[in-house]
């Protein structure tokens, strides 16, 4: 089985399985948490955590899974989620976790949030099933996704103090949608729904301070990578 390691993407959660507890599905010399995935049937979620060739998963989520997981691109933090009283695609309870290395060579871990019990009333503040999707270094925003809507999940952000810190100066829902990418322009978000009984689909771009600012010209071969507008935005 090919496994692949994708540090800087979000990771999707298809497979309706619990994590491998097997050190086979680590690589030797790889000095730094990694969370290896199934190539075969990618997007799917973290097969477990790994740190070398040793299998860590259970260090970082004891009896729960790790549903997600996102590096911070600078070599300090892992921030994933964990979940439990699932069934393997969705989970009553989660939460949202930081892995590093100390200085001392050990395996750290710390909560960032804890998803409690969903807001049914209002799905903007619902923390039900969160995933990790996204983080952007430059400006240590951490983004992460609810199961919100039926037709639709929630898209929000935690603006963390700085790279190297997990506490969080602000939490903010930005849109209803998924992450399709992070850009020095912000997140880039896909939205689906009906205008006029037209259906639509668009990937928004919304800046750093979470206003939508136009439509993507997902046409362009590098739009995930410089989220040119459509309107020259």
């Amino acid at each position: 089985m090919k496994i692949l390691i994708f540090p800087l993407i979000a990771l999707s959660f298809q497979v309706l399985a619990g994590n491998n507890y097997s050190d086979s599905i680590c690589r030797e010399n790889v000095q730094s948490i990694y969370f290896p995935m199934d190539a075969p049937n990618f997007p799917t979620k973290p097969l477990g955590a790994c740190f070398a060739n040793k299998n860590i998963t259970k260090k970082l989520s004891g009896p729960w899974d790790i549903t997600s997981a996102v590096f911070d691109g600078i070599g300090n933090i892992n921030y994933y989620t964990i979940g439990t009283d699932g069934d393997g695609s969705q989970y009553d309870h989660t939460k949202i976790m930081a892995a590093s290395i100390n200085k001392d060579g050990d395996i750290v871990t710390a909560q960032v949030m804890d998803s409690g019990n969903p807001d049914w009333d209002d799905p903007k503040k619902t923390l039900y099933n969160m995933q990790v999707t996204g983080y952007d270094w430059r400006t240590a925003r951490l983004y992460f996704e609810t199961d919100a809507w039926a037709t639709s999940g929630a898209v929000h952000v935690l603006q963390m103090e700085g790279n190297s810190s997990i506490r969080i100066k602000y939490h903010k829902f930005i849109t209803d949608g998924s992450v399709s990418a992070v850009t020095d322009k912000g997140v880039v978000v896909e939205r689906t729904g009906d205008d006029e009984n037209k259906s639509f689909s668009h990937s928004y771009l919304y800046d750093n301070s979470e206003k939508k600012v136009c439509i993507v010209n997902t046409r362009d071969k590098y739009w995930s990578v410089y989220a040119d507008c459509i309107d020259g935005g």
